[in-house]
């Protein structure tokens, strides 16, 4: 009996032209994913200011229903900067922003509102935030109050 246990097979490794192919390959592969996320860092940034955005506008509309009476969320378009009541912020990355609101809602130069009613109506509108060649929009029906926020897509 033999207690000499098989011999292994000798193990050859791998070249480092294979691993910078692999490497170059997962680059390749992480850029186009970047890409399809709506431009990269900047694509995400303007996710989470859009996000940030919206929910400021949930809750603006939330608080017009809880108390009875219409609130306003104010958009200083120049500074990127919102208000609504008590509370106030600065959108993350400072975003170029289009906005379309009424008429009635566009008191001074710079600044447009979006009022909420007691029945959860709004005056209803659209905020298109650009960032580099990444742009998300939120829209605000008029007659549920509802505000949806997706990415624009390239044309």
């Amino acid at each position: 009996m033999n207690s000499m246990p098989p011999r292994a097979r000798p193990s050859h490794g791998v070249s480092l032209i294979e691993v910078l192919l692999v490497v170059g390959l997962l680059a390749l592969a992480l850029s186009l994913f970047s890409g399809m996320l709506g431009g990269g860092l900047d694509g995400m940034r303007l996710r989470n200011a859009s996000k940030e955005l919206a929910a400021q506008l949930r809750y603006t509309r939330s608080a017009a229903i809880h108390t009875g009476e219409p609130q306003v969320l104010a958009l200083d378009v120049d500074a990127a900067h919102w208000r609504s009541g008590q509370r106030q912020g600065d959108l993350p990355g400072k975003p170029t922003l289009d906005v379309l609101t009424a008429a009635q809602e566009q008191v001074q130069d710079g600044e447009a509102r979006f009022r909420f009613f007691p029945d959860g109506s709004s005056t209803g509108g659209s905020i298109t935030l650009s960032k580099g060649k990444a742009s998300w929009r939120i829209d605000v029906l008029w007659l549920t109050g509802a505000i949806r926020v997706g990415p624009v897509e390239a044309s």
